[in-house]
């Protein structure tokens, strides 16, 4: 090792050891702003989280230029009202600008080297703002206990069994004329009412029916059976003769002697027999063809044959 890569080793620890010695300095301003601002006489109430502290931290880690993560400090200030409370994120850039680089420059200064008070400017802010998340954390902490733990906070009672996790009533406060007289606990058949009640609440309400369709035209009747063929008349019954009213019984022997002998009964008359069809004509026998003549046909008569000799 050369003498002078000994003399920068040695300057470098010094260096090392100022920062170490400026530390307490640092994480008193760190908390010192997270009191005054974020949990004083106007608390936060969980406006800023501490996700978005430990973003700061990762820009910073990222950059070694502080012009870059004071412009980030500005963009969250626009954007998140955790930043704008109480001027927390004005205040944070002003502790950066005022005791952080005038620590920084004495610091250089002291351990001989001025040249690297831009290093450890960027040092101490990086170590500013990973103290103060830690401190933000145990603060927020802390107020959540606090709020859990306050007076007159409505205190829940135990859940029944069957019963879902805070479903129960809250209890009231304290009315502001005087203590309340004790309560009965409510009866077992109550319980079960509202028990019933919540269960009812919970399940999904019954789907509307569908609409009906619309109706479209109305279908044809269907055709009429052909009518049946009429039925044939029935022959009229024979004519039979009516036989004649009895006699009362007093006057039957004047009768018997005074009424000539009764006729005798007219025979209906003989229906006309139907007449017998006509024979069927005999068929006609075919003619056959006249048969073929081989014989050849004699030649026309000439003019000479008919002059005698």
């Amino acid at each position: 090792m050369t003498e002078l890569t000994l003399a920068e080793a040695r300057s470098e620890l010094r260096l090392q050891q100022a920062i170490d010695a400026r530390l307490d300095q640092v994480v008193a301003l760190g908390q010192k702003l997270v009191d005054d601002k974020l949990f004083g006489a106007h608390n936060h109430n969980g406006q800023l989280q501490e996700s978005q502290l430990r973003n700061a931290i990762a820009v910073a880690n990222d950059t070694p230029s502080l012009e870059a993560l004071k412009n980030w400090i500005r963009y969250q200030i626009g954007r998140s009202a955790g930043w704008r409370h109480e001027r927390f994120g004005e205040a944070m850039i002003e502790q950066i600008d005022g005791p952080l680089q005038t620590w920084a420059t004495e610091i250089a200064a002291g351990a001989g080297r001025p040249d690297r008070q831009g290093d450890v400017w960027v040092q101490l802010t990086r170590r500013y703002l990973g103290y103060l998340n830690r401190y933000f954390s145990y603060r927020d902490y802390l107020r959540d206990q606090e709020r859990r733990s306050a007076p007159g906070r409505p205190q829940q009672r135990p859940t029944p069994p069957g019963r879902p996790a805070g479903a129960g009533t809250p209890a009231r406060p304290p009315a502001a004329g005087g203590p309340r007289p004790p309560q009965r606990p409510p009866t077992a058949a109550a319980e079960s009412a509202a028990v019933a009640a919540e269960v009812a609440a919970r399940e999904p309400a019954p789907r509307p029916a569908p609409p009906p369709a619309a109706a479209g035209p109305a279908a044809p009747p269907p055709p009429a059976p052909p009518a049946a063929p009429p039925a044939p008349a029935a022959a009229p019954p024979a004519h039979e003769p009516s036989a004649p009213p009895s006699p009362p019984p007093a006057a039957e022997s004047v009768a018997q002697a005074a009424s000539p002998p009764p006729a005798e009964p007219v025979p209906p008359a003989a229906m006309p027999e139907a007449a017998p069809p006509p024979p069927a004509a005999e068929p006609t026998p075919p003619v056959p063809p006249a048969p073929p003549t081989d014989r050849p046909l004699p030649p026309p008569p000439t003019e000479e044959a008919g002059h005698d000799v």
